[in-house]
C-alpha cells in the first residue's frame, strides 16, 4: 500500500463519526505499524557497544528522560529493537553467549533465557516488594553493588523496573489513595500472598477517566527521577563506562494516527514513543579489564512466581 493510500485512509478514519468497528482499529494499528517499520527499520543491538555497565530503564521514553535526567555524560536517542520487554529480551540475548557478562534483572520475562547466555544471571529473586509489587530501585542497584563485588572483571547489564508501573513517588501514592489498583491492597499487602485481584492497572484506569492524563504522566516522571536517583550513586560505586538506555517506552495518552488513544506498551504496537529510547553514556574512573568464563549457575523464578509478578507489573 502506498504511502498515498495511508494517507488517505488515516484522513477518512480521523474524520469517522462515532466509535470505530473494531476491525477498523485493528487496521489503524496495522498501519500504523507499516508507516513505522518504513521509517525506522531495525533497532540498535546494545550489546555491540562498547561499555562496562548497561543500564536499563523499564519501559523509559527518550523525550522524558532528556527532561529529567540531570547527570552528566553523552545523551542521543536510538531506537529500541522492541516495544515490550518480552520481545526486547528475545531479540537481543536469546541465542547468545556473552560469558563476559552477568545480568542483574528485576524483569520476570528474562526467566525465558537459557542459563547458559551469560556467565551468570542473577535475577531478584528475594528483593520482590509485595506493598508495592515491584522490585525498588534501591534494592536492585545494592544487588549490582554485592554481584560486582563478588566478580569485578565482568560487564554488567542491570535491569531496573522504572519507570515502568506500579509507580513510585507522592503522585503516585495518592494515586492510590483514590483508586483501587490491582495488586495493591492497603490491608492484605504486608503478607506477601494476599494480592487484590479486584483492582485495576494505570492504563485501565486513565482510559476509564479515573486518572487523568496529567496525573499518569506526573508519577511517570517522579519515577523516573526516583530510579535515576539511584542509578546516579550505582554508576559511581561500579565505575568503568556505564551506558543507560531502556528495553522499549511508553505510551501516556498519546493518539495512533492521531485517533486511538494508547496507554502502557500494546504488544506489538511500534510508535516513536515506545520506540525510541535514550542512548547516555558517561565515564567514572578506569575503564574495567572485562574476562571471560564458563557459565555459573543462573537464578529463576518458578511458574508461581513469575505469572503473580507479570499480573503485578500489568503484562496479565
Amino acid at each position: 500500500m502506498s504511502h498515498v493510500m495511508l494517507e488517505r485512509l488515516v484522513k477518512f478514519w480521523r474524520g469517522f463519526p462515532g466509535n470505530l468497528p473494531q476491525y477498523s482499529k485493528q487496521l489503524i494499528f496495522k498501519i500504523n505499524n507499516k508507516i513505522y517499520e518504513e521509517k525506522y527499520k531495525n533497532g540498535i543491538d546494545v550489546i555491540e557497544k562498547d561499555w562496562d555497565n548497561l543500564i536499563i530503564l523499564d519501559a523509559c521514553r527518550y523525550d522524558y528522560f532528556s527532561e529529567v535526567n540531570s547527570l552528566n555524560g553523552e545523551l542521543t536517542s536510538a531506537v529500541s529493537r522492541a516495544s515490550q520487554s518480552e520481545a526486547f529480551i528475545e531479540k537481543t540475548f536469546s541465542g547468545r553467549e556473552l560469558h563476559d557478562t552477568i545480568y542483574i534483572t528485576a524483569n520476570p520475562y528474562a526467566n525465558n533465557l537459557s542459563s547458559s547466555t551469560f556467565f551468570k544471571m542473577k535475577m531478584a529473586v528475594d528483593e520482590w516488594n509485595y506493598e508495592l509489587n515491584t522490585v525498588l530501585p534501591s534494592n536492585l542497584a545494592e544487588l549490582a553493588i554485592n554481584v560486582h563485588k563478588k566478580y569485578p572483571n565482568k560487564r554488567l547489564i542491570i535491569h531496573f523496573m522504572q519507570p515502568h508501573e506500579p509507580h513510585l513517588g507522592e503522585k503516585a501514592k495518592k494515586i492510590r489513595e483514590r483508586v483501587d489498583l490491582r495488586g495493591y491492597d492497603i490491608h492484605h499487602a504486608n503478607d506477601g500472598v494476599n494480592l487484590n485481584r479486584e483492582g485495576i492497572n494505570s492504563w485501565m484506569a486513565a482510559r476509564r477517566g479515573l486518572v487523568a492524563d496529567d496525573e499518569i504522566r506526573e508519577a511517570y516522571r517522579q519515577t523516573l527521577k526516583i530510579v535515576l536517583d539511584e542509578v546516579e550513586e550505582l554508576i559511581k560505586r561500579l565505575g568503568g563506562k556505564s551506558t543507560i538506555t531502556a528495553d522499549h517506552g511508553e505510551m501516556l495518552g498519546e493518539r495512533v494516527l492521531s485517533i486511538k488513544k494508547c496507554y502502557g506498551h500494546p504488544r506489538g504496537l511500534k510508535t516513536q514513543a515506545l520506540r525510541e529510547v535514550p542512548w547516555f553514556t558517561t565515564q567514572c574512573g578506569a575503564r574495567r579489564k572485562i574476562t571471560t568464563g564458563e557459565p555459573r549457575s543462573s537464578e529463576h523464578l518458578d511458574d508461581g512466581q513469575i505469572e503473580k509478578r507479570l499480573e503485578a507489573l500489568g503484562y496479565r
